[in-house]
C-alpha cells in the first residue's frame, strides 16, 4: 500500500494542471452565460427541469397548464438538481441563470475527477492529463443522448462528472474489502444524481468486486459478502424508488395500442426497439472501439502484469451492457407479450459510459509497469493526434457546442469585452420581458416558432422565466409518457392538429402570405383557449402581419399577438 501512495502525491504539476481545468471550465461558462440577467436559451432538457422548479415554486401561476398545472404529472421526476436549483434561484433571480451557474462547476469536476480516475489506473501524469481532455470531447449518440461537455449542466452531466471520483476510489480500495460497502453506498447514492444511469453502473461495480475477493475467503464467504453488498446498494436507492414508482405510469393501461404508438413517435428512435439502439451506438463509436480493441490486443499481448486491470475495466464494460441492454430487452420482450407499457424507456441510454473505459483501453499500451511512459516521442504523438481529433470533431462542436461557448468567451475578451449578450439571446429576453408585462399572471400563451422544425422544443422560457403557463409544447409528451397516459393522448391530438396547421403555415410562408399564416396560427391558439400567441418569426416590420390590431408586441424577430373571442 505505501507503494501505491506515493504515485498520489500533489506536486506542481497537478496544481498547474487543475488550474488549467478551472480557466477552461470558467470561459465554457463565461461564453454560455455571457453576463444575462435573466437566462431565457437554455436547451430543452435544462428548460424543463426549470420549468418544474418554477412549478414548484410557484404552482399558483400555473394552474391552467396542461403539465404543469397538476404536480402528479412531473412529481416523479425527482434528482438532487431540483432542490440545488430552487436554491441558487433565490441568489440570482430566476431560475435559467440558476442552472447556468452549474455549468462551471460542473465540468470543473468532470475534468479533474477523469485526472485523478487517470492516475490511478495510468499513474502517469501525462497520460492523465490526455485522458482528461479525450473524455470531455463531446460525442453525438443515438437517442438522443451525448457524450462529453455540453451547453447546459444536465442530471446526466452532474453523473458524469461525480462518476470518475467513484471510479477512482473503488479502483484505488479494490484490494480492500472493509472499504466497498461504503463504495457501494456511494454508488447507490449516485441514483439522486441521475437515476438512469446508476442501475448500470451499480451492477458493474458490485460485479468487478468479484475479481478481487481474498482468495484465502472460501466460496460461501465470498457469495454472502457479494449479497450483502448488493443488499446495501438496493437499501440505498429503494427511497427513490419508492417515489418514483408512486407517480410513474407503467403497466396496463387503456388504449395499450395507442398509447404505444404514440410513445414509439415521441421517444428516439430506438428506444423501444433494443437491437436497432444497440446497433447504432456501435456505428457511432465505431472508431472508438476499433482504438480500443487495438489498445486491449497490445496490453494482452505485452503487459502480463495489467491482466487484472484490464479484466476489470471487461468486467465493468460487460456490467454496463448487461443492465442497458440486455435487461431492458428483455424487460420490452415481455411487457410486449403481456400487452403492458414497458416500465424503463431510457435505461439503454447507460450504453454511453463504456465510452470512457473504452478510452482507457487507448492509452494503456503506452504506461510502463513502473508507471512511467514507455517511449515519450511515441506518447507524445499519440497525446497530439488525439487532442487534433478532439479539436476537429465537427459534429460534436456544431451538434454539441459546449466547447463554442469556451470560444465564444475568448472571441469576447479580444473584442474588448468580459462578457457579451448575443443578439439571439437579447432578442427573446427582451421580447419575454415585453410579454411578461403585457399578459397578466395565469395568462395562457401558445408559444411558436414556424421556421422551426415542429417537433423543436421552442421558448420554454415562457414557463421559467415568465411564469406564465403554455397550452402546448411538443417536449410535454415524454413527461406524460412517464406519468399520465390520458393526457399523453390529448397532447397527441394537439401534435396531430399541430402538424395540420404547421404544413399549411409552411405554404404561406413560402408564399410571403405570412397575415394569411398568422390567421391559421391565432384559429389554432383560439381553439386552444390561449389568451395570447407569442411567435418567432422574422419578418419586416412593415409588413401587413405586424401592423394588426391584435399585434401588441413586433419586434427582433418576434410577435406577441393577443387572442380575442376565444373559444370556451
Amino acid at each position: 500500500m505505501r507503494r501505491l501512495r506515493t504515485h498520489f502525491q500533489v506536486n506542481l504539476v497537478d496544481i498547474l494542471v487543475i488550474c488549467s481545468f478551472a480557466v477552461f471550465a470558467l470561459l465554457c461558462h463565461l461564453g454560455r452565460w455571457n453576463g444575462v440577467n435573466g437566462f431565457v436559451f437554455l436547451s430543452s432538457d435544462a428548460a424543463n427541469i426549470a420549468s418544474f422548479v418554477a412549478a414548484r415554486d410557484n404552482p399558483q401561476f400555473f394552474g391552467s397548464d396542461p403539465t404543469l398545472g397538476d404536480p402528479e404529472n412531473f412529481r416523479f421526476y425527482w434528482t438532487v438538481q431540483i432542490p440545488i436549483v430552487r436554491f441558487l434561484a433565490r441568489m440570482t433571480g430566476d431560475y435559467g441563470n440558476a442552472i447556468v451557474t452549474l455549468l462551471g462547476p460542473v465540468i470543473f469536476l468532470q475534468a479533474v475527477g477523469f485526472y485523478i480516475f487517470g492516475r490511478v489506473v495510468l499513474t502517469a501524469r501525462y497520460l492523465a492529463i490526455l485522458f482528461a481532455i479525450i473524455t470531455l470531447m463531446p460525442m453525438k449518440l443515438n437517442l438522443g443522448t451525448y457524450w462529453g461537455i455540453f451547453l447546459d449542466p444536465l442530471p446526466r452531466s452532474f453523473f458524469q462528472s461525480l462518476l470518475p471520483f467513484l471510479l477512482a476510489a473503488v479502483y484505488y480500495w479494490r484490494t480492500t474489502p472493509k472499504v466497498w460497502p461504503w463504495l457501494t453506498v456511494a454508488a447507490g447514492a449516485l441514483m439522486y444524481v441521475h437515476p438512469v444511469s446508476t442501475p448500470g453502473w451499480g451492477f458493474a461495480i458490485w460485479l468487478g468486486m468479484w475479481l478481487f475477493m481474498p482468495n484465502s475467503w472460501s466460496y460461501a464467504k465470498r457469495f454472502s459478502y457479494m449479497m450483502l453488498l448488493g443488499a446495501l446498494f438496493l437499501a440505498s436507492i429503494s427511497p427513490f424508488l419508492v417515489h418514483y414508482l408512486s407517480f410513474h405510469a407503467h403497466g396496463q393501461t387503456s388504449n395499450y395500442e395507442l398509447v404505444y404508438d404514440i410513445m414509439k413517435m415521441r421517444f428516439s428512435r430506438g428506444s423501444f426497439d433494443i437491437p436497432e439502439a444497440f446497433m447504432d451506438f456501435i456505428w457511432e463509436i465505431r472508431y472508438v472501439i476499433f482504438l480500443a480493441i487495438v489498445g486491449a490486443v497490445i496490453t494482452f499481448r505485452f503487459r502480463q502484469s495489467d491482466r487484472r486491470k484490464t479484466n476489470l475495466l471487461l468486467i465493468w464494460i460487460m456490467g454496463l451492457l448487461l443492465i442497458s441492454v440486455f435487461v431492458p430487452l428483455v424487460e420490452q420482450r415481455i411487457s410486449l407479450s403481456l400487452g403492458r407499457i414497458p416500465f424503463e424507456k431510457d435505461l439503454i441510454r447507460g450504453m454511453r459510459y463504456t465510452i470512457p473505459l473504452l478510452m482507457l483501453f487507448w492509452l494503456l499500451p503506452l504506461v510502463r509497469t513502473e508507471g512511467r511512459t514507455r517511449n515519450p516521442i511515441l506518447v507524445c504523438t499519440v497525446g497530439l493526434i488525439l487532442t487534433f481529433s478532439w479539436a476537429h470533431n465537427k459534429r460534436g462542436w456544431d451538434e454539441l457546442p459546449s466547447p463554442n461557448t469556451a470560444l465564444q468567451a475568448l472571441e469576447n475578451w479580444f473584442g474588448g469585452y468580459f462578457v457579451r449578450e448575443p443578439e439571439e439571446h437579447m432578442a427573446l429576453r427582451t421580447t419575454l420581458e415585453n410579454l411578461s408585462r403585457l399578459a397578466p399572471i395565469g395568462s395562457r400563451i401558445l408559444p411558436l416558432a414556424p421556421l422551426e422544425p415542429p417537433y423543436t422544443f421552442s421558448m420554454l422560457a415562457v414557463r421559467y422565466f415568465c411564469l406564465r403557463p403554455i397550452v402546448y409544447s411538443f417536449k410535454d409528451g415524454g413527461t406524460f409518457a412517464y406519468s399520465n397516459h390520458d393526457q399523453l393522448i390529448e397532447w397527441y391530438e394537439k401534435v396531430s392538429t399541430f402538424f395540420d396547421v404547421y404544413v399549411l403555415a409552411q405554404r404561406k410562408i413560402s408564399e410571403k402570405d405570412y397575415d394569411s399564416m398568422l390567421n391559421l396560427f391565432v384559429e389554432l391558439a383560439k381553439k386552444w383557449n390561449a389568451q395570447f400567441l407569442l411567435i418567432r418569426l422574422d419578418i419586416d416590420l412593415s409588413s401587413p402581419a405586424t401592423l394588426r390590431k391584435d399585434v401588441l408586441y413586433a419586434d427582433h424577430g418576434y410577435l406577441i399577438v393577443k387572442i380575442t373571442d376565444r373559444r370556451t
